[in-house]
């Protein structure tokens, strides 16, 4: 789960660019509204930050740290996700750890670093 500045720009974000469809939309007694994005087998709550400009995001403590996302044409995807306005981090030769592994960081409207990465393979 997430708590996100805007959620109806974090859902339209995680929709257009990543692939989530909304697979349930709960509406608590107060009129808060709260979404369950699905990704395949992977689920995603977003909830709407009670006071957004409160809400700061770091990096490289304990918590949340990135998503990643398997994508079949990196260059394809940076390309897209570029020409809709995303800012894209540099892509990163993970060749190191397994070969044919490129990677490349970016952020959604609420500053959560994502990961797409091409080349990822499961060990034998």
């Amino acid at each position: 789960a997430m708590t996100c500045r805007d959620l109806e720009a974090s859902r339209a974000f995680y929709e257009t660019h990543l692939g989530f469809k909304v697979a349930r939309t709960f509406r608590d007694g107060d009129g808060n509204t709260f979404y369950m994005m699905r990704l395949g087998p992977f689920c995603l709550e977003m909830f709407q930050a009670g006071d957004p400009d409160a809400a700061e995001l770091t990096y490289g403590g304990l918590g949340f740290s990135h998503l990643a996302f398997g994508v079949p044409d990196l260059d394809a995807r940076i390309a897209e996700l570029s020409a809709a306005g995303v800012a894209m981090g540099e892509v990163v030769d993970g060749s190191f750890y397994i070969p044919g592994l490129r990677l490349c960081f970016f952020e959604d409207p609420d500053g959560n670093r994502l990961e797409i990465n091409e080349g990822m393979t499961d060990e034998a």
